[in-house]
């Protein structure tokens, strides 16, 4: 039928470039399908003959329902004729339009016919504007629904002396379209002249105007066609007002029929937004018309990036079979906007970016145009609401559904398309826990998903890095924006923790990922680095934080933090694991207390292993972390110290006596500079701070700093007693104070609250 109506020209241009655009990319569209169920129109055929050809056997009961009847009743006469129905029902309303006398003429030709007042049966006064033709035999039955009325234009004729019509025409068995009628109560009429209806005579047409009518427009860069009905001139548009005021016209050229309209990009980029112009046309007696210009690159770019939703709810959990990650991988890469790779190919899609000098395709986003990027559809799919943007849910809007456990709020289940539970959709989900099981909740007896094929993992592993990339360069972000910058963050969260559980990505990568996503949204990054959420203020970081508690982030962050200690790291990345550890642990914003421990760890066993997790990752210092940690106030490094097996002389608090004890000195080589009692007492205590970060049972230690002679620092915890010697003069000293770190009292506070738990457990 579309095909049909391009070639009468019933389409305008644009729309004809979009449909052949359609077509070529839709191949698999069977020309002419064949089902029980059959759109039909028409367009070189009516709509009778049509219904004709498929009931092909005799029919004894016809019903009929149109709001509107010609004024002869001749489509409900020829319907009786052609089809001969022994027992014949007219269903009307008291809004129809019909003649009663000739109504009653053309059903006075059949033995059983009556006329019946149908309405919805819970609510009257609704208007049925329902057209349906219903034809029931012995076995068999035909219902056409659709736009046609009962009259001859709609029904009798083509559309080359009629209406265009369109409808569904299905055949089925005899009792298959007994439903359509289970919301109606239809009553007997006995005399229908008591019912008030008659014919309504269709309005004089309007005299055609001598004025030019504007038939459509179009928006192109900064250029907006206006296509009238007749040749003008461009001093017929006197101005053009969009939903911001009027626009700055800088040029007005006519060719034809055709106006263009140069426009300032600001212009351009407002009408870009969608939304409709009024444009005042005419010099003497100026009037207003209004038009809605078609903007194919934004149509274009629907097209090229279509959402899949049966592939996006594979993000949760991750599909089993190698080709359908590979097809979740693809839909990502079209869905999202996390990169410059992504965000170059939102703004340029049909080219690739230039490689730079070491052959490496790495776009230069500064040189994008972010303001076509930010009026793209895939952009306008983060935005909850605003322009560009489709009443239908977009696929991040899925993903973020998927995620949180709240996809059937937002995409109601449909019977006849199953698809699995996301999570905490299934009741036994354990606390709608967001994220993949950990090993030992997974089912013994449950299969292992096979392993991943090489394409796919390399892929994933490309994937990953970029993101993590992107994540740390702060101009980026900046141009991306807080909404898109958050809402990548929850799905590559999500996402990540999975792909490191079914072991399709490398470790390293995606830890590395995933302390991206920590220190963009909680800090940790340096010393006294602010997070994204300590940046943003009032509405902004209201819906941030709104996005991030719907998709349970915060907890789906520490089950990953925990995970991670499982994994086989090198030293830098385990130090910006231990530096992320004690920055969550301690960050008001992510603020880890007892209620999301419960929700990371349901049950007081797991609480407790999660904590002892927690104290590992934040306690594991190597000696060069602990020779840096406790040598820092005086400007030292590991690399000044060795560590020295000693045998000091020690009093037993059992017998009193000096025993050989052994024990392993901290040597400093460097000289320091005014070293001084105090310092070394210092040092010290950073010390014993430093080797009790995961285990309190170590209660001796000893400095020695050959690099000022013989001065060297103890302190005995057994026998509460230490000794420095500093420039040969002993003080000793009986107060000791190391300060526990914030993180371990933040965690010793929490498993404090595990009492209570376990009793009522």
């Amino acid at each position: 039928m579309l095909d049909g109506l391009v070639h009468r020209g019933a389409f305008d241009p644009p729309a004809t470039e979009l449909l052949d655009s359609i077509w070529h990319r839709c191949p698999w569209l069977p020309e002419h399908p064949e089902a029980a169920r059959t759109v039909v129109h028409n367009l070189h055929t009516p709509l009778l003959d049509q219904l004709a050809a498929k009931v092909t056997w005799p029919v004894e009961h016809l019903i009929v329902h149109a709001p509107f009847h010609d004024r002869d009743c001749a489509a409900l006469a020829e319907l009786l004729a052609r089809f001969t129905p022994r027992q014949v029902r007219v269903l009307l309303t008291r809004d129809t339009s019909v003649d009663i006398d000739r109504l009653t003429a053309v059903l006075a030709a059949v033995p059983r016919a009556e006329c019946l007042l149908v309405e919805v049966d819970t609510d009257p006064a609704t208007y049925l504007h329902a057209k349906w033709v219903h034809l029931i035999g012995a076995k068999k039955a035909a219902l056409l629904t659709g736009s046609a009325n009962l009259s001859r234009s709609a029904l009798l004729r083509s559309a080359d002396t009629g209406n265009i019509e369109l409808g569904v025409l299905t055949v089925g068995a005899r009792r298959e379209f007994d439903r359509l009628y289970a919301p109606l109560s239809m009553t007997p009429i006995d005399d229908l002249h008591d019912l008030g209806i008659a014919f309504r005579t269709e309005p004089e047409p309007v005299e055609e105007s001598t004025r030019p009518a504007l038939l459509w427009s179009q928006l192109e860069g900064t250029t907006l066609t206006l296509t009238f009905d007749r040749p003008v001139d461009a001093a017929l548009v006197r101005s053009v007002h969009g939903a911001a005021g009027p626009l700055d016209l800088r040029q007005l050229v006519a060719e034809g029929t055709t106006i263009f309209v140069s426009l300032t990009p600001e212009d351009a980029a407002v009408i870009a937004e969608g939304g409709h112009l009024d444009i005042c046309l005419g010099e003497d007696d100026p009037v207003s018309v209004s038009t809605w210009p078609y903007h194919l690159a934004l149509l274009w770019a629907r097209l090229a990036h279509p959402t899949n939703r049966e592939v996006i709810y594979g993000i949760a959990p991750l599909p089993e079979r190698d080709a359908d990650l590979f097809d979740l991988l693809r839909q990502l890469e079209a869905t999202l906007i996390f990169d410059p790779f992504t965000a170059w190919h939102t703004a340029e899609p049909d080219s690739e970016p230039e490689p730079t000098a070491d052959d490496q395709q790495i776009p230069r986003w500064q040189d994008l145009d972010w303001q076509r990027i930010r009026r793209d559809p895939r952009y306008a799919g983060y935005h909850d609401t605003g322009p560009n943007r489709s009443t239908a849910p977009t696929a991040v809007q899925i993903m973020l559904a998927v995620i949180s456990g709240k996809l059937t709020e937002l995409v109601p289940p449909d019977p006849a398309t199953p698809r699995p539970p996301g999570p905490g959709e299934n009741e036994d989900d354990l606390a709608g826990s967001p994220t993949a099981p950990t090993p030992e909740e997974e089912d013994p007896d449950k299969p292992s998903p096979p392993p991943p094929g090489t394409k796919t993992r390399k892929a994933f592993n490309r994937f990953v890095s970029r993101y993590a990339a992107a994540t740390r360069n702060p101009d980026f972000l900046d141009e991306l924006g807080p909404v898109l910058t958050v809402r990548n963050a929850v799905i590559f969260n999500h996402l990540l923790i999975q792909l490191l559980s079914r072991q399709i990505v490398d470790p390293a990568r995606a830890i590395d990922a995933q302390l991206a996503v920590w220190q963009l949204l909680w800090g940790g990054g340096g010393p006294g680095e602010p997070g994204l959420l300590d940046r943003l203020e009032g509405e902004e970081r209201d819906a941030a934080l709104r996005v991030l508690d719907e998709a349970h982030t915060r907890t789906t962050t520490l089950q990953a933090l925990v995970h991670a200690v499982d994994y086989d790291l090198d030293r830098d990345l385990r130090h910006h694991l231990r530096d992320m550890a004690t920055c969550l642990i301690t960050a008001p914003r992510f603020n880890l207390d007892a209620q999301l421990l419960e929700a990371a760890a349901p049950t007081p066993a797991q609480a407790s292993a999660l904590l002892d997790n927690l104290k590992l990752l934040a306690g594991q210092l190597d000696r060069h972390d602990i020779a840096d940690f406790v040598l820092e106030p005086l400007h030292c490094t590991y690399h000044d110290v060795e560590w020295k097996p000693e045998i000091v002389p020690r009093p037993s608090m059992i017998t009193g006596k000096v025993y050989e004890y052994h024990t392993t000195t901290l040597v400093v080589h460097r000289t320091i500079v005014g070293l001084d009692p105090q310092a070394v007492r210092a040092a010290l205590e950073r010390f014993a701070v430093a080797t009790t970060r995961l285990h309190a049972t170590q209660d001796y230690w000893r400095i020695r700093f050959t690099g000022n002679g013989n001065d060297v620092g103890y302190w005995d915890a057994a026998c509460g007693r230490g000794l420095t010697i500093v420039s040969w003069a002993d003080q000793e000293f009986e107060t000791f104070a190391p300060a526990r770190p914030r993180w371990r009292v933040q965690l010793d506070d929490l498993r404090s609250n595990l009492a209570p738990r376990r009793q009522s457990a």
